[in-house]
């Protein structure tokens, strides 16, 4: 099971399950009545392979430091997980098998354009 259908069936620890999702091309934002996630698919595309799990730590780790430096109010936390226990729990990223990143609720659209 990856990130995405772990969010999509509730086994993310600390969550249940979403209210709504909302579908890019090339991510899943999850939102939920007090927060937002955002996890990116694992397709190959222009930036490269994001189901290579070190391409896909090092584009998120870089998507996240511009993306938070441009807009901390609603790029919160790049957080780890690991599978484990019959769902994804929280990681250290050295450790970590996938990633999501926190956003605000707030910040998310009612269309796509954003995700």
């Amino acid at each position: 099971m990856n990130l995405i259908d772990a969010f999509e069936a509730g086994r993310v620890s600390g969550f249940g399950m979403p209210d709504r999702v909302i579908r890019s091309a090339m991510s899943r934002v999850f939102l939920f009545s007090d927060r937002a996630v955002k996890v990116y698919g694992y397709h190959v595309g222009v930036n490269g392979d994001l189901g290579d799990m070190n391409f896909r730590r090092a584009f998120y780790e870089e998507d996240f430091f511009w993306n938070h430096a441009a807009s901390p109010e609603v790029y919160g936390e790049l957080t780890g997980v690991r599978w484990g226990a019959d769902e994804f729990q929280h990681a250290p990223h050295e450790d970590a098998q996938d990633f999501y990143i926190s956003i605000s609720p707030y910040a998310v659209p009612h269309s796509s354009c954003y995700a």
